[in-house]
């Protein structure tokens, strides 16, 4: 359960929120929802352009960088009420079997990575977007499952190594939310 927001951001200035991993396809739709419909200022980061989209169809600013990178993490939160954190190194079950280390280190480094330069630079609150393979491989495998629910994470058993990292990084942003009041 999500802690209950206590909102101390002025209302009277624009809301500025990074969506880093937006130029997949839910992050740009994310991104472009949250500057037409509620009028934030949307900066997004991304390792690659939008396959489809200019930049200025979806967000303010843009930024091709790589988010394994502190540096980069940091230039990109300067000034940011909120983060969106979306990206992720995969691409399709394969892929995600054939790199396990690879994956598991990049996203690891991702996620530390942001929520370090978001907690320099006092953003208010953060969003971690994890992965339905966190959720216990023998639930999702049981033909009588009526469905997934949070706490069926638990005991751990996630689909593969690309879950392993994504319910760590869950358990993560929980505790560094806790212990630096990010929501």
């Amino acid at each position: 359960k999500m802690p209950e927001v206590k909102e101390d951001i002025d209302q009277k200035k624009k809301l500025t929120v990074c969506a880093w991993g937006a130029g997949g396809f839910i992050g740009s739709h994310l991104a472009k929802r949250l500057r037409d419909e509620f009028g934030y200022y949307v900066i997004v980061a991304n390792r690659k352009n939008h396959e489809f989209w200019k930049p200025k169809k979806f967000c303010d600013k843009f930024y091709k960088l790589n988010l394994k990178s502190l540096k980069n993490c940091m230039i990109v939160t300067k000034g940011c009420d909120y983060v969106y954190n979306l990206p992720a190194d995969m691409g399709g079950m394969g892929y995600i079997q054939s790199n396990e280390s690879v994956l598991m280190f990049n996203n690891t480094m991702i996620s530390c990575n942001v929520l370090k330069a978001a907690r320099r630079n006092k953003v208010k609150r953060i969003f971690y977007s994890s992965s339905a393979c966190v959720y216990n491989e023998k639930k999702q495998l049981d033909p009588n499952n009526p469905g997934l629910k949070e706490h069926d994470a638990w005991p751990a058993w996630p689909q593969d190594t690309y879950g392993l990292e994504k319910l760590y990084a869950e358990e993560m942003y929980l505790i560094y939310g806790r212990d630096f009041d990010i929501v």
